[in-house]
């Protein structure tokens, strides 16, 4: 890797934007005109207590978006993103659940849209070259916390052409063979001519790195002050990170030791609630002793065994199923890219918010008449419509709100190595709100079933479902009525499983 000439930090200034819901209302100035320089190979320990402004420091560094004023140059030229290998606090919180542990450590090159292939080969020569022990095809959210540090480090180290290696409070929380590693890779770094600029409250991190320690002065803070750093400190350290740490386990990484527990108790559970719901179910047909207003659950089982098989009955019920679940996949094919758009930047989601709130309040039958008017002679296009735009709000609001509360550390982390706008929108944001978009798939599952039925019950009782149910509400044995509800239900139940059970085991693979 070509050497550079070291790193300039000039008139900086940064601090943090006091705003209103849509627009800026004013500055808060923490750090004023701040000015130092990070000669190649040199490690830059920037000491302060706790609030005393690092982080702000070294995000205004790695982001230009964090700057008020100043500039940051490299060989004389302005950083860019792409040149930045950055490790923020707290690291795992910018670490994706759902991928695996390459992807993860690749994600500075994926962003430059690099093969699979070839950013696959790297990330197992870095990790063999490092010596660095991972899981690297497990999941991201199976690792420990020293493993997830260590996850972070190597996808700093992953940026290709990478001027400057920043650290933000990396040692917090770390045991001693983590602490090892990440001595090990600063070091490393060093050596291959590369200026590193790390934050700690304790100056004997700094010392372990025989680090140039600068100590932050001032409120708003104006400059960093240098104290000379102890001969025999300095050469104690270099002979600690001398010693190579071991080969680290690589075994297999398994899930929690109590989930399958949890599970199974969580099944026994469901189906002791199942059949004493079926026993009190059979208490109150007996005591009520009128199958016209509450039939015996026997009774609307044999219904319910029947009426798949009926050639007059069949129909209408598949085909009020398949009108509910198009209306339900047709929504949220829709709404979630929509949601995942308007989340993206939180004053749009700020500025539609409202509005949605609004259209989910709505009943539905409020929008019949326009239905009615815009598909005069057509029942179906009206259902459809209703439909639709019933579920596509609400699964619209669901999406766009998780999508603007997504983690905004993994997004601007991975600006920060060098990721357009178009491969934030498409490889990130739809896997920061994917909570969000099972949520609606959950929400509007069953609304699809309980909307198709209110409409084709009362509302456009022309075919399906909804219309044998309004012809029969005054049965004398109401069995088949209740089989009729309950088998949407029965389904809508299986479905939603599935959503759950996907919902716990996705996971994305590029």
């Amino acid at each position: 890797m070509e050497r550079t000439r070291g790193i300039q930090v000039k008139q900086l200034r940064a601090g943090y934007t006091i705003a209103t819901k849509l627009l800026p209302a004013g500055r808060r100035v923490i750090v004023d005109g701040l000015s130092f320089e990070v000669r190649p190979g040199e490690i830059a320990g920037i000491l302060g207590a706790n609030g005393s402004a690092k982080s702000t420091i070294l995000k205004a560094i790695v982001d230009s978006r964090s700057r008020f004023g100043g500039e940051v140059l490299v060989d004389g030229a302005s950083l860019t993103p792409g040149q930045i290998a950055y490790v923020p606090q707290t690291p795992a919180g910018t670490l994706s659940p759902w991928l695996d542990v390459r992807s993860e450590i690749a994600l500075p090159r994926r962003t430059q849209f690099i093969p699979r292939n070839e950013w696959k080969a790297a990330v197992d020569e870095l990790t063999e070259e490092l010596r660095i022990g991972l899981p690297l095809d497990r999941r991201v959210e199976w690792l420990s916390g020293g493993q997830r540090v260590k996850v972070a480090l190597l996808r700093a180290l992953a940026v290709p052409d990478r001027r400057i290696f920043v650290l933000d409070e990396p040692f917090e929380g770390l045991d001693a063979s983590t602490r090892s590693t990440v001595i090990q890779l600063i070091r490393s770094e060093v050596e291959r001519g590369i200026p590193v600029v790390i934050t700690s409250h304790r100056a004997e991190d700094l010392h372990a790195l025989g680090a140039r320690m600068l100590t932050i002065v001032g409120a708003p803070v104006t400059e960093l002050v240098e104290e000379p750093s102890s001969p025999h400190v300095r050469a104690a350290s270099t002979a600690q990170v001398g010693q190579r740490d071991d080969m680290l386990s690589t075994a297999p990484v398994t899930p929690d030791a109590g989930q399958a527990q949890r599970r199974t108790t969580a099944v026994l559970f469901g189906t002791l609630g199942f059949f004493c719901g079926a026993a009190a179910w059979a208490v109150i047909s007996a005591i009520v002793d009128n199958p016209g207003l509450v039939p015996s659950p026997l009774s609307v089982l044999r219904e319910m065994i029947r009426l798949p098989f009926s050639s007059s009955l069949a129909p209408h019920f598949v085909s009020t199923m398949l009108r509910a679940i198009a209306g339900w996949t047709v929504a949220n094919l829709a709404a979630v890219p929509v949601g995942i758009l308007l989340g993206y930047d939180i004053r749009c989601f700020q500025a539609v918010a409202p509005w949605l709130s609004i259209g989910r309040a709505l009943p539905i039958f409020v929008l019949v008449a326009p239905a009615a008017g815009v598909f005069p002679r057509l029942p179906e296009a009206q259902r459809g419509s209703l439909i639709f735009l019933t579920l596509f709000v609400i699964s619209l609001q669901v999406v766009s709100a998780s999508a603007a509360l997504a983690p905004r550390r993994r997004l601007n982390i991975a600006r920060v190595f060098g990721a357009s706008h178009w491969f934030r929108l498409s490889r990130i944001m739809p896997f920061e709100a994917i909570g969000g978009i099972f949520a609606a798939l959950e929400i509007t599952l069953p609304l699809s079933v309980i909307v198709t039925l209110v409409l084709e019950t009362f509302l456009i009782p022309k075919s399906g479902l909804g219309l044998y149910v309004f012809n029969h509400l005054n049965d004398a044995d109401s069995s088949l009525l209740f089989a009729h509800i309950l088998w949407p239900a029965v389904i809508v139940a299986i479905a939603l499983a599935i959503v759950r059970s996907l919902s716990r085991s996705f996971r994305y693979d590029l």
